[in-house]
């Protein structure tokens, strides 16, 4: 008939291991071993067991302590615990700067005011130069438009023999980031689905834009499964000298995610098949 054996669940190294394994023979099999000697054969195969359990009880408790982000120790796993909770890990860090973009227009009218159909736009991520030091502008700089969120300074600049204005100066003040935008080809064969690909470069700040050799354009989305972006559109309304962009939701075929690795290189995962394209991401680094 069967014993009941009482086997304790809570000892996890090597010498509780073998005083358990040493004291299970002897109260439940005392007839057929008893020979407990250092050298004997049976206290081998007891050792052996027990540095087994050791290195099982070790390896089960790091892979429980690598599922809570206060304890987990492995980088990897730190990264994706991060991007799981909607965190993004800086891995590049550019410094920041103010920087004055200045433009003349002339005066228009008999009220002399400035012309502001001469008014220019500068797209964002364009680059600017300070001797050796490049630096890239964050945000469009549209002068002509103002607003107490982004001002636009107006100043004379010039006047004529009777004191009316003839140029007037306009002044933003915008962020810019050091760094230069640099471009990785990568050349795609069979088709693959959730295609993902590495920037061999560590000082990484984040895509600036992707597209592919047909000429699409790819989004970056927090995670695949959303199909929906807000883009800024123009407003062609009556109020448009007021509020002149206007956000609406587009749906977006084309998209991807982009992930930082525990190496600090740039991964990007792309939610369609890709076949038989160039795909060329532009990238921001230091």
């Amino acid at each position: 008939m069967a014993q009941d054996i009482k086997i304790q669940y809570t000892d996890k190294n090597f010498s509780t291991l073998r005083g358990q394994l040493v004291e299970l023979a002897k109260n439940y099999f005392p007839d057929s071993y008893n020979d407990f000697s250092p050298t004997s054969p049976g206290m081998m195969f007891m050792e052996m067991s027990a540095y087994v359990g050791d290195i099982l009880s070790f390896y089960q408790d790091s892979q429980l302590q690598e599922t809570f982000l206060q304890y987990a120790k492995d980088p990897g796993n730190l990264y994706s615990m991060a991007y799981m909770m909607g965190y993004t890990p800086r891995v590049s860090t550019a410094s920041t700067v103010d920087v004055r973009v200045t433009q003349r227009v002339a005066a228009s009218g008999s009220s002399f005011l400035p012309n502001f159909d001469q008014a220019i736009t500068i797209s964002a991520n364009g680059v600017l130069s300070a001797g050796s030091e490049k630096f890239v502008l964050k945000d469009q700089v549209d002068f002509s438009f103002s607003s107490s969120y982004d001002p636009t300074t107006t100043v004379i600049y010039s006047i004529d023999g009777s004191g009316n204005p003839t140029e007037y100066e306009l002044e933003k003040t915008v962020k810019a980031q050091s760094g230069q935008i640099l471009s990785q080809q990568f050349t795609i064969g069979n088709a693959s689905k959730f295609l993902t690909l590495t920037i061999d470069d560590s000082k990484i700040i984040g895509i600036v834009d992707i597209t592919d050799s047909d000429g699409n354009v790819y989004t970056e989305v927090p995670y695949l499964g959303q199909d929906i972006v807000f883009t800024e559109t123009i407003n062609s309304g009556d109020n448009a000298n007021e509020v002149p962009y206007l956000l609406a939701a587009v749906t977006k075929a084309n998209r991807f995610v982009t992930r930082f690795n525990s190496t600090g290189h740039y991964r990007y995962s792309f939610a369609q098949e890709c076949l038989q394209l160039t795909i060329l991401p532009f990238y921001l680094t230091l």
